[in-house]
C-alpha cells in the first residue's frame, strides 16, 4: 500500500486504493482472498517490484518449499486467462 501511489505512475490502471482493505484488518485465514480481488491484485502487481528487496528472499524460500502448490497455481491462471483463445 505504501509504494502504490508512486509506483502506479508507470501503469494505466483502474484499481483504486481506497477498495483494498489495510492488512491489519485482515486475518491471515483472509489474505489469500485478496487474489481474488480486482483492486488488490493490481495493486500487488504495480508495487511488486518495489518490496523485492525487503521479501524477494522469503518469498523465493517460500516458493520452493511449496513448489506444487505453486505450479498448480500458475497453472490454473494461465488456463483462466488463456482459455477465451482456445478453440
Amino acid at each position: 500500500r505504501e509504494r502504490f501511489e508512486y509506483d502506479r505512475k508507470t501503469y494505466f490502471l483502474d484499481a483504486r486504493l481506497d477498495e483494498v482493505p489495510e492488512e491489519s484488518a485482515l486475518s491471515d485465514a483472509e489474505l489469500p482472498g485478496l487474489l481474488e480481488q480486482f483492486s488488490a491484485r493490481q495493486v500487488l502487481h504495480v508495487t511488486f517490484g518495489s518490496i523485492l528487496d525487503t521479501f524477494g528472499a522469503a518469498t523465493q524460500a517460500f516458493l520452493v518449499d511449496h513448489e506444487a502448490a505453486y505450479a498448480a497455481a500458475l497453472k490454473a491462471h494461465f488456463i483462466r486467462h488463456l482459455a477465451p483463445f482456445v478453440r
